[in-house]
């Protein structure tokens, strides 16, 4: 005997387990499982199911509801993907803009190297022009000094050879003094000897001391000559020795101006080897900034790719949603054609 007092509930309950089980929903598979009456469980069936066509069928509540929950998720996904895109277009733009002003900045950088680069090897050019100037004059200096020299000693022997000759000449002189002297000791003794012919012979002795006079008068201006020469010469000498001095003056002073253009040089050099490290430090620099820039413009691409991707889901889900739809009404043409075949 059927029981009385179901509620729509239980036909609800009842009309699920049947679709979970895969049975067909029938007022008599409803009626074994909830008891009811045949009346009460068609009448509540007929509620649920017009229920259902308002809820799930063309203009339903649900489904209008959904279509409207689909459309604000893929307007807000759009939405934010637009928003994604232009925040990473902003960020790229604004590091592409940073990146060219360093850019920039490096190049300026870069070129104020070059061109300090090409001044310093112009004034390393100069100081090396200079230098080979004063290498020259000290190389000429050097072989003035030894021409001075070959002077110097080429005069102190001629001043050799004339003191040798007033030595000799002196040395003549003395023996001349010497044999006349031994003229006038014989003289005198001819004379003690031979009182006879004392006239004649000290005629005789005058003519040869006036001779001897005339001779010691030439050899004595001679004398006179020779040293007048050997003063000349010491004099020669004398500034010889002061020329030499001066230009081992000038030598010194050259080999002190050699040593400081070799330093300037060195530090020239010093100076053209930092800039030189300067030039690749920029270069690194410059290439690092470009590859910085790749790198952003490779990000740019995938967060492009990332709202492509993120449409495409938007998409998908809105297919997905349309296949749901598609079942929901599936499911309702079955259901009521299972209620047309339950009221049949």
């Amino acid at each position: 005997m059927s029981r009385v007092g179901i509620t729509k509930e239980e036909v609800r309950q009842a009309i699920a387990q049947l679709r979970n089980q895969g049975s067909p929903v029938t007022v008599r598979s409803i009626q074994a499982i909830t008891g009811g009456s045949y009346s009460t469980v068609q009448r509540f069936w007929k509620d649920l199911r017009d229920e259902e066509i308002e809820m799930l069928g063309d203009g339903g509540r649900i489904q209008t509801e959904l279509q409207a929950l689909v459309h604000a998720l893929h307007d807000k996904m759009k939405e934010n993907s637009e928003r994604i895109v232009r925040e990473g277009e902003q960020r790229c733009e604004a590091q592409i803009k940073e990146m060219e002003e360093v850019l920039d900045g490096e190049r300026v950088v870069h070129q104020a190297t070059v061109d300090q680069l090409a001044k310093t090897e112009g004034t390393l050019a100069d100081r090396e022009r200079l230098l080979g100037e004063l290498t020259e004059r000290l190389n000429s200096a050097n072989i003035e000094l030894g021409r001075l020299a070959q002077e110097l000693t080429d005069t102190q022997r001629n001043l050799e050879v004339e003191k040798r000759s007033t030595s000799k000449l002196t040395h003549d002189l003395q023996a001349e003094r010497d044999a006349h002297e031994h003229y006038l000791a014989a003289l005198n003794e001819q004379r003690r000897q031979e009182q006879a012919t004392f006239d004649n012979a000290l005629t005789s002795l005058r003519e040869d001391n006036r001779t001897l006079s005339a001779d010691n008068i030439q050899l004595r201006g001679e004398i006179l000559s020779l040293n007048k020469q050997l003063s000349g010469m010491t004099s020669q000498l004398t500034d010889l020795q002061a020329q030499n001095r001066k230009l081992a003056l000038e030598a010194d002073s050259a080999k002190d101006k050699l040593q400081v253009a070799e330093q300037s040089l060195m530090n020239l050099r010093i100076e053209l080897a930092t800039v030189k490290t300067q030039h690749s430090e920029a270069e690194r620099q410059l290439e690092s900034a470009v590859k910085e820039r790749r790198e952003t413009e490779e990000k740019l691409v995938e967060a492009k790719a990332s709202a492509r991707t993120q449409n495409s889901e938007v998409r998908r889900l809105s297919a997905q949603l349309e296949g749901m739809k598609a079942e929901l009404s599936s499911r309702v043409q079955s259901a009521e054609e299972r209620g047309a075949e339950g009221n049949t």
